[in-house]
């Protein structure tokens, strides 16, 4: 291991909630109610474009972390869990931005929901280790890993990771250079009765005028009884929404007035940002990429938050091209110095690359889900999937994807050139043992890891009889 004195001394905290819409941040939506988010925005920079590698938890994660779409780590939907466990064996192998930091020095902490296989066992890099035993569930009475044995949390779990990472920064801060790794399974369901009254009760007044009720997409009529209750209930389960969010930015907080006290908040970066997007009505569904059949990658399952902090740059406060979260890996590398490992599927871009170019050229976006496939291209969107239906979107004039132009002889040409292009950046980024080109993913979860006797075209899980929900 290289000594500390090899590391810049910049400490990371990278903050991940679960399934926020990217409208579902203050500057976008008046009605929530998350001052420490805004103040950090004020003080940082916000992307308006950024997208997820996969509308969906698991797999986006899993890019985060190595760098790598779906195609090259093998994580395509989100992993089943069984009495509350998960099957070991995803990404091995595979680096992950947790052992590039830990092998130059810095004492690494992963804090709350892991979902990228079993969670009872620490992940490689990481010293410090918190889990949720699944991928979502109960705000009070969570499963979660206690010395190595189930258990079930007694604290409100968003306040729990809270705690958590306080006793993690007690201990380390200032010692050596760290990478505190923050998971909330807020805002995931479920909404009702889970948050108490004081985050709950800054929502009585309002019927949240911003976010849109339009009808039901055709799509949704599969996945219609997921979200029986939150269509009962629209403004209930608002509610619960936002006040899951409310909790996280409390604990935004209670991180920041932390680094002040221990004398580091100016030499340490944090990032803000979501697996995957989310609606809540939006685009006729509820839910996220797989909200529907065929599952989606329309902007409301694509795009996410995203705030980068850095007191040790001045960055721009705004930042309105596309960007990909499968650059957090590069992203991370820069902000702390470190050189990256080679790694020739890694797909990412480093967002400061991207925050100090006059001149990005073409800015081109890839996202999967399992077989189907999406790629940007300036205001032009295209999805793909194997008999389709496709989809094509001109993004400046039908921001709500309202209109697919695919059929549209005009377009033919266009449709052929982002094909070839969409399925020459697949065929350099993706590897052949982990490539979801001919794989079923419906969006009912992943069992195992792809090298572990799935054929090609086997769908991952064909049942919905265990009511597991993603």
């Amino acid at each position: 291991m290289a000594g500390t004195s090899e590391v810049s001394g910049v400490n990371v905290v990278l903050i991940v909630t679960d399934d926020q819409g990217s409208w579902a941040v203050p500057w976008n939506m008046p009605e929530l109610v998350m001052p420490e988010l805004q103040r950090l925005a004020e003080e940082g920079t916000v992307l308006h474009e950024a997208h997820c590698a996969s509308p969906v938890c698991s797999p986006s994660r899993a890019s985060m972390l190595t760098g790598r779409m779906p195609s090259a780590h093998g994580v395509h939907d989100w992993i089943v869990a069984t009495d509350f466990s998960s099957p070991g064996g995803f990404l091995s192998g595979q680096p992950s931005i947790a052992q590039t930091l830990a092998d130059s020095g810095y004492i690494c902490a992963m804090i709350g929901k892991w979902h990228l296989g079993d969670s009872r066992d620490v992940a490689p890099g990481y010293s410090r280790w918190y889990a949720h035993r699944a991928g979502g569930g109960r705000y009070v009475g969570a499963p979660i890993w206690r010395d190595g044995k189930p258990a079930a949390e007694p604290r409100h779990f968003t306040q729990a990771v809270g705690d958590e990472a306080l006793a993690f920064l007690e201990e380390e801060a200032g010692v050596r250079p760290f990478f505190l790794h923050m998971n909330f399974t807020a805002p995931h369901d479920p909404w009702f009765d889970q948050h108490p009254e004081r985050l709950t009760g800054l929502y009585e007044a309002t019927d949240f005028p911003s976010v849109p009720a339009p009808p039901e997409h055709e799509w949704f009529a599969e996945r219609r009884e997921d979200f029986h209750d939150a269509i009962a209930d629209r403004r209930g389960a608002l509610v619960g929404y936002c006040a899951s969010l409310t909790g996280v930015d409390e604990q935004i907080g209670r991180v920041r007035r932390a680094l002040d006290e221990h004398g580091i908040a100016d030499r340490t970066v944090i990032i803000v940002t979501s697996d995957n997007g989310y609606a809540c009505g939006h685009h006729g569904i509820w839910g996220k990429g797989n909200g529907t059949i065929p599952t989606n990658m329309w902007n409301s399952s694509v795009r996410v938050p995203f705030v980068l902090h850095d007191p040790t740059r001045s960055l721009p406060a705004h930042f309105t091209r596309p960007w990909s979260t499968v650059g957090v890996y590069d992203t991370i590398c820069d902000a702390t110095g470190l050189v990256r490992p080679a790694d020739g599927s890694r797909a990412g871009h480093s967002l400061y690359a991207a925050l100090e170019s006059d001149d990005p050229g073409e800015v081109v976006i890839l996202d999967e889900y399992g077989s189907g496939r999406m790629i940007r291209v300036g205001d032009w969107k295209l999805i793909t999937r194997p008999g389709g239906p496709n989809e094509l979107f001109d993004l400046a004039a039908d921001p709500g994807e309202e209109c697919n132009l695919i059929d549209e002889v005009a377009q033919s040409d266009r449709v052929s050139e982002m094909r070839c292009l969409l399925q020459k950046r697949f065929a350099a980024l993706s590897l052949p043992m982990y490539d979801a080109a001919r794989r079923h993913v419906a969006g009912f979860g992943q069992r195992l890891p792809v090298d572990r006797g799935l054929s090609d075209n086997e769908t991952y899980v064909q049942d919905r009889s265990s009511g597991l929900t993603p």
